[in-house]
């Protein structure tokens, strides 16, 4: 069920954020609060005292990354990466940034019904991607 809450949160436009009532009723209030809480951002438009709910890039990340580690749990950390790249509506490229910054390891698919699919596999001991070192900018006077 939570994941479906997930999904549901995932998909929210830009004009359904605008609405009052964001989710369906048969989500409990507490999960609402909660998962508005973590995945969404508020504040006042220019002008008005209007509050505005927003999803930004970083938290639209956040949300994919939930949503991943619960599915490898429940598909026992083996996950069909095609299945949830139709689901989840984005590349295979940053999906794949995401599982390999879970810690998966990716490989090609055994899966017979689409054999160019991929498998990400959460396996141990864990590896993740080494991160970029920022480069200082310019100096500050």
């Amino acid at each position: 069920m939570y994941i479906n809450y997930l999904m549901l949160v995932y998909k929210l436009k830009a004009t359904q954020l605008k609405r009052k009532q964001l989710l369906p009723a048969d989500v409990p209030n507490l999960i609402q609060k909660k998962l508005l809480e973590s995945f969404t951002i508020t504040g006042l438009t220019p002008g008005s005292s209007k509050e505005v709910r927003a999803i930004p890039a970083r938290l639209k990340d956040k949300l994919i990354a939930h949503l991943l580690v619960i599915a490898l749990y429940v598909d026992e950390f083996v996950l069909n990466l095609h299945e949830i790249q139709k689901d989840l509506r984005i590349g295979q490229q940053k999906l794949l940034n995401h599982v390999k910054a879970l810690g998966c390891k990716v490989a090609a698919s055994k899966y017979l019904d689409n054999p160019g699919a991929k498998t990400a596999v959460l396996a141990i001991p864990l590896t993740f991607p080494n991160m970029k070192a920022r480069s200082k900018g310019r100096g500050r006077n």
